[in-house]
């Protein structure tokens, strides 16, 4: 074996075991200085939905604003353990919805069917039966994804009431395979019956290799790919127009015009469903931030290119109300409450660098939500 031979290996030797003693030193910096936010909440593939949260863990979502410790459910879920068979005595509110329902943000004794439920039971008139409200949610969901979780998984509880909460920003353009352009979520087509076709999830079988795995427990893996990720969006995307604004052009394309009828016949079929299993059912549209708290020209001044368009923020709450009222559909809009309330309070209900509900927004929900429901005498204890 020549000197040069053994003084090259020695030469790669130290350099792999200087590299193993720098991701060792950059770990555990990354786990004990205590401003660092990382995110280590994991998926895993499923073959109905492409991939979901990874049941039972333990992890860390994190934000400018928020570094929350989630706990998972045994069905993938940011909620307590509910099993599918219901108690006796029991009436079950089943919450369908995207990331704003879902929550991470927050801790889950805050979340909107945690605080609904405390408010339905501390406040029914009678001690023989008692409510239970379920949240079954996932960020990036739209209402074709939820329409097949729900009948995947939502029927198993055997629900009293199913409560769609429908997000307008961007659930028209998540339900639009065309748009996400995602192939591992559900969808939903039209036929050339006019019938609503279902469009099968691939399984995201990435979420399930050694790998994936590694990475997910590596707090300085995900600190480097979540930091070059959201570099790369700023230096790619700091002023474009977000590819969901395309349901608020007055002059919509034939691609956004199909988002918008798939979206509304998965409404309508999931209200189908759920009359068909004797299950009341209610739409409720939730609020954007910037109407919510009435600044929609924030949008004008980043993104000055929609000076080139028309746009009418209000069309989704008027497309979704015109609907549901054709279609006999009950339904129900938060926006003019949270609008009243951040009049009268000036307090924001979303947190300041994200779209999502902050604690308050989740209460604040919770409590028109329980105010709805009594008011339209749909409680039955």
């Amino acid at each position: 074996m020549s000197g040069k031979y053994i003084k090259n290996r020695s030469v790669i030797t130290r350099f792999f075991l200087g590299l193993i003693c720098a991701f060792i030193i950059g770990e555990i910096c990354i786990r004990v200085l205590p401003h660092v936010r990382v995110s280590t909440v994991a998926w895993v593939p499923n073959s109905a939905m492409g991939a979901l949260l990874k049941p039972c863990q333990r992890a860390r979502f994190a934000g400018k604003e928020f570094n929350n410790i989630v706990f998972i459910n045994t069905h993938g879920q940011h909620d307590y353990e509910h099993g599918y068979e219901k108690e006796k005595n029991v009436f079950r509110i089943l919450i369908l919805g995207d990331s704003m329902i879902e929550g991470l943000q927050v801790n889950k004794d805050n979340l909107v069917a945690s605080v609904l439920s405390g408010q339905l039971n501390s406040k029914r008139n009678s001690a023989n039966g008692s409510y239970e409200v379920i949240a079954l949610a996932r960020s990036g969901w739209g209402t074709a994804q939820q329409l097949k979780y729900f009948k995947e998984v939502g029927l198993k509880y055997k629900p009293d009431l199913v409560i769609l909460c429908l997000y307008p920003a961007n659930d028209f353009f998540n339900s639009c395979k065309q748009l996400t352009k995602d192939e591992f979520l559900p969808y939903y087509t039209i036929d050339k019956y006019g019938k609503l076709a279902a469009v099968p999830s691939g399984t995201d079988k990435g979420k399930g290799t050694f790998l994936y795995r590694v990475y997910k427990k590596s707090q300085l893996l995900c600190f480097l790919r979540q930091n070059i990720s959201r570099l790369a969006r700023r230096v790619k995307d700091v002023n474009k127009i977000p590819k969901y604004f395309g349901i608020f052009l007055v002059k919509k394309n034939m691609v956004w015009m199909k988002a918008v009828y798939v979206t509304l016949a998965c409404l309508k079929e999931l209200d189908s469903v759920c009359r068909g299993n004797a299950i009341q059912f209610l739409c409720v549209s939730l609020p954007m931030k910037p109407l919510a708290e009435m600044n929609t020209g924030l949008y004008y001044q980043r993104y000055r290119s929609m000076a080139e368009e028309d746009y009418d923020f209000c069309y989704p709450y008027t497309a979704i109300n015109k609907f549901c009222d054709q279609n006999s559909i009950l339904n129900v809009s938060m926006l003019e409450s949270f609008q009243a309330d951040f009049t009268n309070t000036k307090r924001s209900a979303y947190f300041q660098h994200e779209a999502h509900w902050n604690e308050y927004g989740h209460y604040l929900a919770a409590s028109m939500l329980y105010e709805y429901l009594k008011n339209n005498s749909m409680l039955h204890f």
